[in-house]
């Protein structure tokens, strides 16, 4: 029976094969050459190198000796100087003397300098240096900040009185000069003074810069002019310059909140902007794993600002009288090419992706009414075949999703991920290419093997186009529902896709190669516009992937993001190729491409890592290791060096050059056990998930001084015996931190560095645990008296363990005490290495 029911099946199935094969089928009077196809593909990457060379195209610096001609233009050369000063201190870690002493006094002095031959007399002058000694933002510290408010001098009926802030910092990361990360920005500030001051009328408003000397120490500088300072009170907007790379153009990727008005001057006031509130949006998800000051003057001094990387000015009117008054919901806000800023509000954008959405179902109907009126086929017929084109294009994006994430398994597997790391060409032929094959494949062998109507061969590519323009919409009103600004990134090619399918279906349709002509034109923006936004996301994102950790494959990410990138690009233009004369030699190219590719991978091309343009980083951490048990009844120690996990490739690539790596053990199952955070130093609880993949070698102990000490001063066990307060003291070098975890079933509830709990870290092996950080300034006295107060739910006991602690210390300055040792490691690592070497403790505590 089942054999009987086969065959019935299958002789249906033949009959129908046979039957749509006997139907008369309309062919295009024409098809376009092949080489068509290859000249759109070079149009579309010339544009994309275009736009490369578009984003280094920046105006030619000024002189010296242009300041003759130019004397109030902006001098990029003596700005430069500045820059090139301040990096010949060295490295200037916070709480270091080269930070805290050699940095502050010259900005001081040259900023002295620069009052004492200000060119006009509209403009004063205040200069101090602000020396906090304790704080309290959710941790302790001591830091420097050199601080210049300008003023009219004489204040007329024009000055509000209200100031426009400034900032950027001085310090840096260990092992670093910091000349992008920030002391490009600093200079830019100086210059900035001199040329400001040198202006013969007065501001309506006050300009305070914040040359702040804690910033890589968690924000420690910002936190403390915004709450402590006297001038703070009077800043009623702010301009934060950082950096988040070695070079480029500026991106202003974070506004606000609520203030939109800084947006529109920013589009007013420069030339040149470079802005995305899909960068902002990503940067406050947590996608991008870094921080800035902006965070701070927003939470802290609760003033709305703009946050750039690598930007020289900036100018604000009228509404700094009145702050509040311009308050508004946070605005969309991109950048075409450079060449000008596109701004809206949220509102707008709602109303504005809705009304595409509507029109543009709206011009699909329209067409498809269209069509079946030049077909001579029914509306549910040119649906049904709709709907079957629709199906098939979504099976073709799935299986060219699936194959690039079949490839970056396979080389994450083999060993080869991250390949485009410093070609990030590489990236076209291994994810670009396989998605445009998958949908043209899939379009073009349902096109001329699967003949059931009487469609011609450009109504079935434009039944295609049609379904790709669908997807886009309903991806535009999901992200829209789902309240992202970032839904802006599906507006040029589904808005202008309306235009053209509406304009050809009134005027040109099935007009020969007019239709396609119109769709070709209004292709040429919004593939500019892709373009950009690629170029853009590669910058931002590939550096990332090489400090971003072991514990996930970057191959993933950038596999989805191309296949995003390549529909948005590609998906109006690769179903064309069933129109061209000979297909499957068009779709070779791309197949050809990503066989090359993945060839060029296998060869040295494809190792991730050069020594001009992409290190690898390494951090390793000489560490002492100390554990004490309950109460002190037991004890051990050990040492060796900690490698934090930078990037997928940590335990391999440089193994051949140093031997001892080999010995390194992968932390993983240690993170199961009872030592908090896998007894590792890490510099904050937010490490923590790099740990398991992280590595421990062996070795001798380093020389600390001033080593870390914890000392229980008290115990209080208060009436009803359900609340216990520990008293403790801790002391050490400049930067310590403090890991505590109450033991479970029990609950802080009071401690006294804060007038209230923190948010908690990340759980440890379902336990709320607390992280402090410690850092001093220079010459500053290293103590804390603290307690911490513990809730439980049964009466506390004698000899029942309520909370561990571990103190950690960094040594990120002190490059005169890393053993001979350490240096022998780092300096087996090859040059294409970058390696910071610091030295730590561990100690472990349970009370």
């Amino acid at each position: 029976m089942v054999k009987d029911s086969w065959v019935k099946l299958r002789n249906t199935v033949e009959r129908w094969y046979e039957g749509t094969n006997k139907r008369k089928v309309i062919y295009d009077v024409y098809t376009i050459p092949s080489w068509t196809a290859p000249l759109i593909l070079a149009v579309v990457l010339g544009a994309f190198v275009g736009i490369h060379f578009l984003y280094y195209a920046l105006p030619a610096p000024l002189t010296l000796d242009d300041e003759v001609i130019y004397p109030h233009r902006f001098i990029a050369e003596r700005a430069e100087m500045h820059t090139r000063n301040l990096t010949d201190l060295g490295v200037r870690v916070g709480g270091s003397p080269a930070n805290d002493y050699s940095a502050v006094n010259h900005l001081f002095e040259e900023l002295e300098r620069i009052a004492m031959r200000a060119g006009s007399a509209a403009h004063r002058m205040d200069l101090e240096v602000q020396k906090v000694d304790e704080g309290a933002f959710e941790l302790p510290f001591s830091i420097h900040n050199v601080v210049l408010r300008m003023t009219p001098s004489t204040p007329n009926g024009e000055y509000s009185g209200h100031c426009l802030l400034v900032n950027s910092h001085f310090d840096t990361m260990p092992d670093t000069v910091g000349g992008s990360d920030s002391a490009a920005m600093v200079g830019i500030m100086l210059e900035l003074v001199r040329k400001l001051s040198s202006r013969p009328g007065a501001f309506r408003h006050c300009i305070i810069f914040l040359f702040n000397g804690a910033e890589e120490n968690y924000l420690l500088g910002a936190h403390a002019f915004i709450t402590r300072h006297k001038w703070a009170n009077s800043v009623k907007a702010f301009v934060n310059l950082d950096a988040a790379g070695v070079g480029g153009r500026e991106l202003m990727f974070q506004a606000g909140p609520e203030h939109p008005f800084l947006v529109r001057h920013f589009q007013i006031s420069v030339p040149r902007p470079r802005a995305s509130a899909l960068a902002e949006e990503l940067f406050q998800q947590g996608v991008v794993p870094s921080d800035s000051d902006f965070r701070v003057f927003r939470d802290f001094g609760k003033i709305p600002g703009m946050d750039f990387a690598f930007h020289t000015n900036d100018k604000i009117n009228y509404e700094l009288y009145d702050v509040d008054a311009f308050r508004d919901e946070p605005a969309v806000f991109y950048d075409f090419l450079g060449w000008f800023l596109i701004l809206y509000s949220s509102h707008e954008g709602v109303i504005m992706n809705c009304l595409v959405v509507a029109i543009g179902i709206l011009v699909v109907a329209f067409c498809l009414k269209a069509m079946s009126y030049k077909s001579g086929l029914s509306m549910m017929e040119l649906l049904s075949e709709f709907g079957v084109s629709e199906a098939i294009l979504v099976i073709s994006i799935g299986i060219g999703i699936a194959i690039v994430q079949l490839l970056a398994v396979i080389l994450d597997a083999a060993g080869r991920s991250m390949s485009w790391y410093a070609v990030p060409w590489l990236l076209f032929g291994l994810y670009f290419c396989p998605v445009l094959l998958a949908i043209g494949t899939g379009a073009t062998v349902y096109i001329h093997y699967f003949k059931r109507d009487l469609l011609s061969i450009s109504h079935r590519v434009q039944l295609f186009l049609h379904g790709h323009f669908v997807i886009l919409l309903l991806a535009l009103l999901v992200l829209t529902t789902m309240g992202l600004r970032s839904a802006y990134i599906l507006l040029p090619a589904s808005l202008f896709y309306a235009v053209t399918a509406f304009a050809s279906g009134i005027f040109f349709h099935n007009r020969r190669r007019s239709w396609l002509i119109i769709h070709l034109i209004g292709q040429v923006l919004p593939i500019l516009f892709y373009c950009s936004q690629t170029h853009l996301a590669m910058q931002s994102l590939i550096p990332l992937s090489g400090r971003s950790g072991a514990a996930a494959n970057p191959d993933m990410l950038m596999s989805l993001l191309c296949s995003v990138f390549a529909l948005l690009l590609g998906g109006f233009l690769i179903p064309l190729v069933a129109l061209c004369r000979h297909p499957r030699a068009v779709l070779s190219i791309f197949l050809l491409w990503m066989t090359i590719t993945i060839i060029l991978i296998i060869t040295p091309v494809g190792f991730p890592f050069r020594e001009s343009v992409a290190p690898q980083r390494y951090w390793i951490f000489h560490t002492q290791r100390k554990i004490h048990g309950f109460q002190n009844a037991s004890y051990s120690e050990d040492s060796g060096y900690f490698l934090l996990s930078m990037d997928r490739h940590t335990a391999s690539t440089a193994m051949s050059y140093v031997p001892e790596l080999s010995h390194a053990q992968k932390i993983g199952e240690e993170c199961n056990g009872d030592l908090l955070f896998c007894g590792l130093p890490l510099l904050s609880s937010r490490k923590h998930v790099r740990a398991p993949e992280s590595l421990w070698l062996q070795g001798p102990p380093p020389e600390l001084p001033d080593p870390t000490q914890l000392e229980l001063l008290g115990e209080i066990i208060e009436p009803g015996a359900t609340r216990k307060t520990l008293m403790f003291t801790v002391s050490g070098p400049s930067h310590m931190g403090i890991f505590l975890s109450p033991r479970h079933d029990l609950e802080m509830v009071q401690w006294s560095l804060l007038d209230h709990i923190p948010s908690p870290g990340p759980r440890w092996h379902d336990r709320e645990t607390y992280f402090v950080s410690l850092s001093y300034g220079f010459n500053y006295h290293r103590h804390l008296d603290f307690n911490v107060t513990l809730q439980s739910p049964e009466i506390f006991r004698q000899g029942v363990q309520s909370l561990d602690i571990v103190l950690t210390s960094h040594y990120l300055f002190h490059d005169d005490i890393r053993t001979p040792e350490l240096m022998e490691l780092i300096e087996k690592f090859p040059s294409w290495c970058y390696v910071q070497g610091t030295m730590s403790s561990y100690e472990s505590f349970i009370f």
